[in-house]
């Protein structure tokens, strides 16, 4: 559900060797974080929903001869006009991280103890404390772009390399398609004609009569394009985001129109692509109240379930740990008494704290 990456680990890296850890306390927006000789301040993440969306994109370019298709090669239902089709091929739901700018958290130091070390993103979100550098994975956001992945053309050479001169003198298009409609006739001769052992000159070993054959094919193909056009698919990748405070149900997270693709949620020309997420974070009974003296903030996340889909089908479905359904709680000053260093990692995507280490 989550991604780990070192992608961005030098980047990333904000530590301190620091001394015994005096306080924590929330405030909104007073500074913005950071590693000091004095403290740390840091951010909690919120749990941001990615939708990778993979889209087919289809074009059928005609052959500049194909309204002659049926009169010189009997070849019927040949598209006579450009036309662009679009097709959702999938969806991929994958689990981001953000930092949540609404509150700042901060730790005061003094110089009776050990040297914990801190770390925080290049956001300054809460990653690890007195963990190795390896051990403090980052968690890398998407960009969010759109860009071409995958991309397929018939492969058909240039028909005007295999154009004879009379070709290309005809006075007209009916007769420039019925001299290549000749033409392509002629080459399946000759390919009959050496495959049947008939022919003036066949060579003595297979794999020139292979290449020869070869060669008929291209230019039979590349003429008979002038007819029946060329079609090329590409696979577009489109990225959205969803970072909800709470509940969501039948939210528009994109349009799209088989003929014009994906659009943006408020273009009406084509249908909508919902996103639902629900809270399914089980109901607690009342949190119980530490009365130590607090010193680090993390999140206990809930549980979201996500589901994209539209009238016909349901393109990704998924439950995950999610920030924004869960609670903040809090780390006692005693773990960091005299003589203790534990190594805590957190999840830079749902601020949970994954584990704790002597």
């Amino acid at each position: 559900m989550t991604r780990l990456s070192n992608l961005r680990a030098f980047c990333c890296l904000a530590s301190a060797a620091l001394s015994l850890w005096t306080g924590a306390s929330a405030q909104s927006r007073p500074t913005e974080p950071s590693v000091s000789a004095t403290g740390v301040s840091y951010l909690l993440p919120r749990t941001k929903i990615t939708a990778k969306v993979q889209v087919i994109h289809s074009i059928c370019k005609p052959g500049e001869l194909s309204r002659y298709a049926e009169r010189y090669l009997r070849l019927s239902g040949v598209n006579t006009q450009y036309s662009q089709q679009w097709e959702i091929k999938g969806i991929d739901i994958l689990i981001d991280g953000a930092p949540d700018t609404e509150t700042i958290y901060s730790i005061e130091f003094s110089k009776k103890s050990g040297n914990p070390v801190v770390r925080l993103t290049d956001q300054g979100v809460l990653k690890s404390v007195n963990a190795p550098f390896d051990a403090a994975d980052v968690f890398c956001s998407q960009d969010n772009t759109a860009k071409v992945i995958a991309q397929e053309t018939a492969e058909v050479e240039d028909p005007k390399r295999f154009l004879t001169e009379e070709i290309l003198l005809s006075g007209s298009n009916a007769k420039m398609a019925e001299l290549v409609a000749r033409e392509i006739y002629d080459i399946r001769e000759s390919r009959n004609l050496i495959t049947r052992g008939q022919a003036d000159y066949i060579p003595a070993d297979g794999e020139s009569a292979k290449y020869i054959l070869q060669q008929l094919d291209v230019q039979e193909q590349s003429l008979l394009s002038m007819f029946t056009g060329t079609n090329s698919t590409e696979t577009v990748e489109y990225t959205f985001e969803c970072n909800p405070d709470s509940s969501v149900s039948r939210q528009i997270l994109f349009r799209f129109s088989s003929r014009l693709g994906v659009l943006e949620a408020d273009n009406l020309a084509g249908e909508p692509i919902w996103i639902d997420v629900e809270n399914q974070t089980v109901a607690q009974a009342e949190r119980p109240v530490s009365k130590q003296q607090p010193l680090l903030y993390y999140k206990v996340p809930g549980t979201a379930k996500i589901r994209i889909y539209d009238n016909r089908r349901v393109y990704a479905g998924t439950s995950a740990p999610f920030a924004q359904f869960g609670y903040t709680a809090a780390i006692a000053q005693s773990m960091f008494g005299k003589g203790k260093a534990p190594v805590l990692i957190f999840n830079t995507l749902t601020g949970a704290l994954e584990s704790v280490s002597e």
